[in-house]
């Protein structure tokens, strides 16, 4: 679950609740620090991370500055939940991997939290793209 607020012209996340079946955990920190370090990836592709290119294909993008990369400031407080179920016994001691999953699911939440401030505002609207732009919600409001 997102919640996003869109003020002074922005996008700006407040919380992030994750939900995640790790299987047999061993190290709960471990697992929880990855969770969250996923999920602020996927929050940073819906609204802040961009490849942009001028009009004849000329990659303006030219530093991390440039990119778009968030700042602590700019990602919130990620609420992390394991609920653990054991794989089935071909894995050693009931463990799944999580890799990446949070990135993916954590950017569809964001965009999610955002098409349901513009619903609320103008109807339904369906975001397409990623990174989200806040101009979406000034032309749309």
């Amino acid at each position: 679950m997102a919640v996003v607020r869109y003020e002074d012209g922005r996008l700006k996340p407040i919380k992030h609740v994750v939900y995640l079946d790790p299987g047999n955990v061993i190290d709960e920190e471990l697992v929880k620090e990855q969770v969250m370090g996923g999920t602020a990836i996927g929050i940073s592709l819906a609204l802040y991370e961009a490849y942009r290119y001028d009009e004849d294909g000329n990659l303006l993008t030219l530093s991390f500055g440039d990119y778009g990369l968030p700042t602590v400031m700019d990602i919130p407080e990620i609420e992390v939940h394991l609920v653990p179920s054991p794989s089935p016994p071909v894995t050693p001691m009931g463990v799944k991997g999580i890799g990446e999953v949070p990135v993916g699911v954590a950017a569809a939440a964001v965009t999610s939290a955002v098409e349901d401030i513009l619903r609320r505002r103008v109807g339904k609207v369906r975001i397409d793209k990623v990174p989200i732009d806040p101009a979406l919600l000034t032309q749309s409001i």
